[in-house]
């Protein structure tokens, strides 16, 4: 009977063992070696840096009108193989003088970029 019990928690320990094993090689390959991968055969356009652009509006006063500069954006971006992601600063300057922060995610696909915020 003994012997049973013995059988018994080392059959468990030796299965929690090898779950933590086989855990740890997921881990490892999902965050180090898959993304390797995917930046060496990627062959697509490379968006990985810091991206700033303005917008202006026309406004009419009287017999002129002006451009002025209505928002800023500020964009980093972070690339590995197709997947993207990053932050998206917005500063509004004509109306109201705030700022809105956004969190990013993507995917570039036939040159093509596609994302979501």
């Amino acid at each position: 009977m003994i012997e049973t019990y013995k059988d018994l928690l080392i059959g468990i320990t030796g299965g929690i063992i090898a779950t933590g094993i086989v855990g740890f090689v997921i881990v490892v390959f999902n965050k180090i070696v898959w993304p390797k991968i995917r930046k060496l055969t990627y062959r697509g356009i490379d968006l990985d840096d810091e991206w700033n652009c303005t917008e202006y509006e026309t406004i009419k006063e009287g017999d002129e009108t002006k451009n002025v500069k209505a928002r800023e954006y500020q964009m980093t971006i972070k690339q590995n193989g197709h997947r993207i992601k990053g932050d998206i600063t917005i500063k509004n300057i004509c109306y109201e003088d705030y700022m809105s922060f956004y969190k990013t995610k993507g995917i570039v696909k036939d040159n093509y970029v596609q994302i979501d915020f």
